[in-house]
């Protein structure tokens, strides 16, 4: 699990931390990344559920005019650039998310997408073993037959 708190961050949310070589720099390239997004979901976590008209937190209102835009924008969620970062950061949340009603925006469809997604690919990859399964089993029963075809033959001359 990625320590948040073991990043050094800059005013800028630049990862300050410090590394050497490209390995290391795309290392921190991908946490910070992460560290920004796992940021970026406390404000939508909540402003989901403030209730507050004037909430003290600067994050919560503009967490919940991002909100409120995408409740009524028209250009829909994947031409907007106000949406589209929304929409990637509540999939981010709901890959993670582990309430069962929960509050954020999209979470429950997207798990649903999530969990029907894997379950496809359960049912992919066990159809991808049964026919690996049927096609060993086909070549054992070849075998087996040719077993007995070549007995049968070395029976019958002997027999002559």
């Amino acid at each position: 699990m990625l320590d948040i708190n073991a990043i050094k961050m800059d005013q800028s949310g630049t990862d300050v931390s410090s590394h050497s070589g490209t390995y290391a720099s795309f290392l921190s390239l991908e946490k910070r990344r992460m560290v920004a997004k796992i940021r970026r979901s406390f404000p939508l976590i909540h402003a989901s559920q403030c209730n507050r008209v004037k909430c003290s937190t600067f994050q919560c209102w503009v967490m919940k005019r991002v909100l409120h835009h995408a409740k009524t924008c028209m250009q829909r969620r994947k031409d907007c650039d106000v949406c589209k970062p929304l929409v990637g950061l509540c999939m981010f949340h709901a890959k993670s998310c582990q309430t069962r009603d929960c509050v954020v925006p999209y979470c429950k469809g997207f798990k649903k997408i999530l969990r029907e997604a894997e379950e496809k690919e359960t049912l992919l990859k066990n159809q991808r073993t049964n026919k690996v399964l049927r096609k060993a089993e086909e070549k054992e029963n070849l075998l087996k037959n040719r077993r007995r075809n070549l007995c049968n033959i070395l029976l019958c001359n002997n027999k002559v």
